[in-house]
């Protein structure tokens, strides 16, 4: 308790290091460090609270900055209850929102395509929170102690779940792991005591450490996987140490079965249009549809 105290002294004590101050349309306070020609929000004088929405831009001495970055350890240990993130940012820094234990829910826009280690750390109250499609990086520990987070859908742009990301979200009743992901690192899912589910649509399967999910949970949840993949999970290391693998049915997958016309504009998986009639899985009205 010393030791983080300490740490968390150490972190209020640079507070003064901002390069400038601005308040934004609901008079809040906001602090900023000039970073390659942009404006990248951090902590100040004054400990954020309650809501916080932070803008697309802001203006210093005639001069207008795009917002483009949250840095590290910029609402650290905060009474913050919201915040809204504008579609300018790009990325989050390592501790941004950390023990912030009051904070219920979090806009993160499209925009950005990298959260750092610990961002949301032990924000104990957050509900809810929905990854974009975008992000290529989640840093390790990023939702770690969570406690209050019931379910995490990871977006196909992820190639990597880090270390402990998700660890000791106690809440969590489900998670879906993309296909894009190609490796899972030591603890992601462990001490999610709830966890009753867990979809898997990898198919380029590989061997995960036995410690990414606690013990029993191979024993309590039931990992869903895609249909002709049952028998692949079941002898890769530690995925076969779940009991129950099941596959998933075509509206598990999202996916209706249906003949298309050859008026019908149809596209891959990877968005690039296909001339109809294209047999196999295609995208139609915006949704998956299995074309025979």
């Amino acid at each position: 308790m010393v030791t983080i105290f300490l740490f968390a002294a150490a972190v209020k004590a640079e507070a003064y290091n901002y390069d400038f101050s601005a308040v934004n349309d609901d008079g809040v306070t906001i602090y900023y460090n000039i970073v390659g020609g942009n404006a990248e929000v951090t902590n100040g004088d004054i400990d954020y609270s309650e809501d916080v929405s932070i803008p697309s831009s802001v203006t210093n001495n005639g001069t207008k900055y795009s917002v483009t970055s949250i840095g590290e350890f910029a609402f650290f240990w905060s009474d913050l209850t919201s915040v809204i993130i504008p579609n300018s940012v790009t990325s989050i820094g390592e501790y941004a929102f950390s023990d912030c234990s009051s904070l219920i829910s979090v806009t993160i826009p499209n925009s950005v395509t990298s959260i750092g280690g610990s961002a949301f750390k032990d924000c104990s109250s957050l509900t809810s929170v929905t990854i974009p499609e975008g992000i290529t990086s989640i840093g390790g520990s990023a939702f770690k102690g969570c406690s209050s987070l019931t379910s995490v859908i990871i977006p196909g742009s992820v190639t990597e779940i880090k270390s402990n990301t998700f660890s000791f979200c106690s809440s969590l009743t489900s998670v879906s792991i993309p296909n894009s992901v190609t490796n899972i690192g030591y603890e992601v899912f462990r001490g999610c005591d709830s966890l009753t589910t867990v979809y898997s649509y990898i198919t380029d399967l590989f061997e995960i450490n036995a410690d990414v999910f606690s013990y029993d949970k191979y024993e309590d949840a039931t990992l869903y996987v895609q249909k002709g993949m049952k028998k692949a999970y079941a002898s890769t290391w530690a995925w076969s140490k779940f009991t129950k693998i099941e596959e998933m049915s075509d509206e598990m997958m999202g996916i209706s079965i249906t003949e298309v016309s050859t008026k019908t504009k149809s596209y891959n998986l990877r968005g690039q249009e296909v001339k109809s009639p294209q047999r196999g899985i295609v995208i139609k009205d915006g949704k998956k549809v299995l074309v025979k």
